[in-house]
């Protein structure tokens, strides 16, 4: 009966031992040698780029390497290799290979070859899905293109995919190279203008230097509405905004010591200098940020009900979607809720009512800014 009860025990050891390694393993060491593993054994390599503050990389740590479909199929065909970017190797690859956020999860050929970049976490049955894709050395929609394939309607879904991947890197890329097949024409198109205006963000790349060049043709064609958005999203952005103030320890703008005087000049003249359509809208929005973003939310208020008395409801839309991103005050928020409800007053067609509406339930309903995946692109600068 005892040896019964040993062998019993043993067997029991031996089954959470064997559960405790149903888990994809990942290698020790340097990304380098996990590079010269995978191309050894002929393998793809996958690598999760994460970070200590990664909620969904935990997730997929805990609900999707521990399946065993997944792990099997991981430790069998894959190199896996987790890399930290909070860590110097970590950060010197996120200047070689765009990684927006995390986790971003890349895949990689024998010969260090991109096949698949996927940002944010899935999944098992998701993740599967494009490992499978991986492991067949499938072509990603990145080498098609790579390749020359112009198909429109493929190259639309890749841009759009990329953009909504916030890889803006990789974007900026396709359009340039797009931009350098067809020229200006490209711009002339409606749908390759609506991927322009979302997400390409380089001010000094050739669409952006034409479409200024030529602002009031694509004015006429699209609408003025619709080209002054571009421009605000390229000259008051939070990256602009952010440039005017001085820098902290750790690279990131300082508001508590507010903007720095010279740069605001030096930044608003140039503004003067390029000859941009209203421009002294997008020195009162940028105005209206900077106050937002130290928090002066009455000075902001008031900036507001000044410049916005016959603005138009393009204008009220904006102001009230940079509230609603940059206001943590719940009394506040609903002050500045009346730029929606202004615009709700006056829009004359159904997106604007729409945006209107969204910002004016936005601003009443949370005390903070809250993300929320809408779908939709609104006011915000890029």
């Amino acid at each position: 009966m005892r040896k019964y009860f040993v062998l019993l025990c043993l067997l029991m050891c031996g089954s959470q031992m064997f559960a405790q390694q149903t888990a994809v393993c990942f290698e020790g060491g340097t990304l380098e040698s996990a590079k010269a593993k995978a191309a050894q054994e002929k393998k793809v390599l996958f690598i999760m780029c994460t970070a200590n503050y990664c909620g969904a990389c935990r997730m997929m740590e805990r609900e999707v390497f521990t399946v065993p479909e997944v792990a099997d199929f991981y430790n069998k065909n894959f190199v896996s290799y987790k890399l930290n970017m909070d860590n110097p190797d970590g950060k010197a690859f996120g200047k070689t290979c765009e990684v927006p956020a995390y986790p971003t999860l890349i895949f990689m050929d024998e010969q260090g070859d991109i096949l698949f970049k996927n940002v944010g976490g899935l999944k098992a049955k998701e993740f599967m899905a494009l490992s499978r894709r991986a492991y067949a050395r499938e072509k990603s929609e990145a080498i098609r293109f790579e390749e020359g394939e112009r198909d429109k309607n493929f190259v639309l879904g890749y841009l759009n995919r990329l953009g909504d991947r916030y890889l803006d890197l990789e974007l900026q890329a396709a359009f340039n190279a797009l931009y350098e097949e067809q020229g200006n024409k490209i711009l002339k198109d409606k749908d390759y203008w609506e991927i322009f205006k979302k997400y390409v963000g380089d001010r000094d790349c050739p669409a952006a230097v034409d479409f200024l060049k030529h602002y009031k043709r694509y004015a006429k064609q699209y609408g003025e509405g619709a080209a002054f958005w571009k421009v605000r999203n390229l000259y008051a952005n939070f990256t602009c905004v952010n440039a005017l103030y001085e820098t902290d320890n750790y690279g990131f703008s300082n508001y508590k010591k507010g903007v720095v005087p010279e740069k605001k000049k030096q930044y608003f003249a140039l503004l003067d200098e390029m000859g941009l359509p209203h421009a002294e809208e997008l020195k009162a929005q940028i105005n209206l940020m900077c106050l937002l973003n130290e928090r002066r939310y009455d000075e902001a208020f008031a900036l507001g009900e000044k410049h916005l008395a016959e603005a138009d409801a393009g204008t009220l839309c904006a102001w009230a979607a940079l509230a609603d991103r940059l206001t943590r005050d719940e009394a506040a928020r609903k002050k500045m809720a009346v730029w929606a409800d202004r615009a709700l007053e006056i829009a004359s067609d159904a997106a604007c009512r729409e945006e209107a509406q969204e910002m004016s339930r936005r601003l009443k309903t949370y005390s903070v800014p809250i993300v929320e995946k809408h779908g939709k692109t609104y006011s915000l600068p890029i």
